[in-house]
């Protein structure tokens, strides 16, 4: 199963999970014949993979220097299928998925409270993907704007992510 490849605990699965999911997506009609439930399952599959090369990243090893820029890359690879597959399916996702993949995003970007740069940029890209689709952004709770605004000012004003707008 992709999925199970994806959320594995083994980088060579996991790889593998990602070359089948990207394989799996080439055409639109495979997009199209999920619903929001489903694709609220494959993209927590591809968080799970994120946190998995992420906390690989983040390991101290003095074993191979190459591993740490071998995790990132890895890293900025399941970002990358993470926003296209977004980008591809945002209009079939409900309220709840878009609050929950929002929430993983900001999960995966976010590290001691400063952005986590080999996977920022395209998270970044595929929030604006879900939130430029206007049916999402009308119906976007409150507290999840605010949320994202306020990292937004803190990224820009060098702040840590956790400060409040009123502090």
């Amino acid at each position: 199963d992709i999925l199970q490849r994806l959320e594995s605990k083994k980088i060579r699965e996991r790889q593998d999970g990602l070359s089948d999911i990207q394989e799996f997506f080439v055409r639109d009609s495979s997009i199209n014949e999920l619903d929001s439930r489903e694709w609220t399952i494959v993209f927590e599959a591809l968080h799970t993979a994120l946190m998995a090369e992420k906390a690989d990243c983040l390991k101290k090893t003095t074993k191979n220097l190459h591993s740490g820029a071998a995790a990132e890359r890895r890293a900025g690879e399941v970002a990358t299928v993470f926003r296209s597959l977004l980008e591809r399916c945002v209009h079939q996702l409900n309220k709840g998925a878009v609050t929950h993949i929002l929430s993983k995003l900001l999960d995966a970007m976010i590290y001691q409270y400063r952005l986590f740069i080999p996977v920022s940029l395209s998270l970044i890209k595929a929030a604006r993907a879900m939130l430029s689709f206007e049916p999402h952004l009308e119906h976007l709770e409150d507290n999840v704007w605010v949320r994202w605004v306020t990292i937004g000012f803190n990224i820009i004003f060098g702040e840590p992510t956790k400060k409040k707008l009123s502090e």
